[in-house]
């Protein structure tokens, strides 16, 4: 549904005639006062928009193509039922993700089973519920053949590469900085079978009756947002299938072309703020779908699916992260201003792990020209920059600041440092508002902890005091 926004940050996001910011048909500040901050809001009608933009992009080109959504870019139980239902399959790391995946209804037949040393739980799970496993290292093999065999069942496996990627050795990364991708993607990835192990592996799942394989998988991971890293990933992956087709005549049902697809905005996304654009959905799937309708003839590959998971560029724009503006200082020696919120990189945690932008806006004046140069900071105990040197409105205490694209790698990745409880998370679908995570009080932060008997505090200390008083 189209919607009158002044400013557009994407389809259900954006900044109405008011200068209000607004999800889908619901005020945002409207959202922070009825459910308190820090807050997670997240779009249903941006997940079906996305989920139909790259199917599109792909489908229009190979009809055969189908999308993957990465449960870890967001494993809210609601927002991944919700990618299915717009049509998404599943890319599962491990036995939690997985378990997530098939909770929410996901058909196991477009579900694939990532993950470095995997175990029994994860590999059991995806054999009796029919997902693909896909081999991280050629041990692994025997790992599912004997599980399979103990189940009494056939597990549907794939193999994961480890590509060289020599036309990349030239080009350098933006994230990590300052890396060539070539030599970075066999340095520093710890992922995949050897090209050198592929033979093998292949030749043994191939006569094992306790597996089928069906699969072919490669993962580049964000190293810039360059469509060349993406065609060195289908040239090199195909000339692997091509080796193998020669060598023992098997042929992938599906080839999956993983994901770290870059996504951004003018603005300023992903690590840096290095992400102000990126290659379209109909870019990627240009190039990649060229690509690999040139090698499947060349080779004799037939007509396999297509599967692709385009990373943030699928999650990153249907949320925002509200907040609440707390104390304001300056410091007049070196001429900053400190604004104090209550969101901190607990649940930005991209911010301190890989120097994430998320563009803030104030919410009841989204288009009001900047009058001030600010640092947005955090309650926790380290430096907990939100962002620095960013131009907004004057900002005084009980302001509502928005961060945009937080609907990736963000409540997957929250943490209780400091034992600071985690936020709620709220889903807008038109003017409906529904609560699909509950904010955790702190209780929950000390619900796993177990105090030995002999260690208790005497009846009337002052933590007995306090232990009443929070629940109350």
């Amino acid at each position: 549904m189209a919607r009158d926004f002044v400013r557009a940050f994407n389809e259900s996001i954006g900044v109405n005639t008011s200068g209000r910011l607004q999800v889908e048909d619901v005020d945002a500040t409207g959202l922070a006062e009825r459910f308190g901050t820090p807050l997670y809001v997240i779009s249903e009608n941006q997940i079906y928009a996305n989920v139909k933009k790259w199917h599109d992009a792909f489908a229009s080109r190979y009809p055969r193509s189908e999308i993957l959504f990465a449960t870890k870019a967001n494993n809210n139980l609601t927002v991944r039922r919700i990618f299915t239902l717009a049509g998404a399959g599943g890319d599962a790391f491990g036995p939690g993700e997985l378990y997530l995946t098939l909770l929410a209804g996901t058909d196991p037949d477009r579900v694939v089973l990532n993950g470095f040393n995997k175990r029994d739980q994860e590999i059991r799970m995806a054999v009796e519920a029919g997902a693909a496993i896909h081999l991280d290292a050629p041990d692994e093999l025997d790992d599912v053949i004997r599980v399979a065999r103990d189940l009494g069942m056939r597990a549907r496996i794939g193999m994961r590469t480890r590509l060289l990627l020599h036309d990349l050795d030239d080009l350098e990364a933006d994230w990590p900085p300052g890396i060539k991708i070539g030599p970075g993607v066999r340095e520093i990835n710890k992922f995949g079978i050897a090209l050198d192990d592929l033979e093998t592996v292949c030749e043994h799942a191939l006569r094992a009756p306790d597996v089928e394989l069906v699969g072919f998988h490669h993962h580049a991971g964000r190293w810039a947002p360059d469509l060349r890293v993406h065609e060195a990933v289908v040239k090199d992956q195909m000339e692997a299938a091509g080796v193998l087709k020669d060598r023992f005549g098997w042929v992938p049902d599906y080839f999956d072309f993983g994901g770290g697809f870059a996504w951004g905005r003018p603005e300023g996304h992903g690590p840096m703020g290095f992400d102000r654009g990126s290659p379209t959905a109909d870019e990627f799937a240009e190039v990649m779908t060229a690509l690999f309708r040139e090698a499947l003839d060349a080779h004799g590959l037939g007509e396999p699916r297509l599967m692709i998971e385009p990373g943030r560029g699928i999650s990153s724009d249907i949320g925002i992260l509200l907040s609440r503006v707390g104390i304001r200082k300056s410091f007049s020696d070196v001429g900053q201003t400190w604004i104090g919120l209550d969101a901190s990189e607990n649940h930005l945690l991209n911010i301190l792990s890989g120097g994430f932008y998320y563009h803030p806006v104030v919410t009841d004046r989204v288009n009001e020209t900047p009058t001030e140069t600010v640092n947005l900071g955090d309650p926790l105990c380290w430096f907990g920059n939100l962002a620095l040197n960013v131009q907004l409105p004057h900002v005084e205490r009980g302001d509502v600041v928005a961060f945009l694209d937080t609907g990736a790698y963000c409540e997957s990745k929250s943490l209780q440092f400091n034992a600071m409880p985690r936020p709620a998370t709220v889903l807008v679908s038109g003017s409906k508002t529904e609560l699909i995570t509950e904010r955790e009080v702190l209780q929950d932060v000390t619900r796993r902890f177990r105090l030995p008997a002999r260690l208790m505090p005497e009846p009337t200390s002052p933590a007995d005091a306090i232990a009443e008083l929070s629940t109350t």
